[in-house]
């Protein structure tokens, strides 16, 4: 046997078949910016999901408004208060949207410096093709 196929053995033994890590063992390299970048990835998803039923609730009362052809004067400025609640929702969704991709990919800036070359020639009619 090769080392690598023993050292593989040698780790299933130890682990009982399978080797699972834990959250702690996962991002022990990680630095405390990179923990801000996925705190601030959470919140602003957090925001942006939250934000949705918030929105088919105002366009379901925007509907409403629409049906109401007696109501005159007074169906302009309800008109214009859920306009104008869509536009603050519509703000707060792209702010947060905006920070939570920002802090997201902050890592991703190092990406060119260390690449993965994979062989994806299973399946494909011309063999050998790579992605670097």
């Amino acid at each position: 046997m090769s080392d690598t196929v023993a050292a593989i053995v040698k780790l299933e033994q130890e682990y009982g078949g399978a080797s699972t890590a834990s959250l702690r063992q996962l991002f022990r390299y990680a630095t405390p910016f990179d923990a801000v970048c996925m705190v601030l990835g959470f919140i602003g998803a957090g925001v942006v999901g939250g934000a949705q039923p918030c929105m088919m609730v105002l366009l379901g009362d925007l509907v409403d408004v629409m049906g109401l052809q007696a109501a005159g004067a007074d169906m302009e400025k309800m008109f214009n208060d859920i306009a104008i609640k869509m536009i603050a929702l519509g703000g707060i969704c792209f702010v947060a949207a905006w920070v939570g991709r920002r802090g997201g990919l902050q890592g991703k800036r190092f990406a060119p410096e260390c690449h993965v070359e994979e062989d994806v020639s299973v399946g494909d009619s011309a063999p050998g093709h790579r992605v670097v």
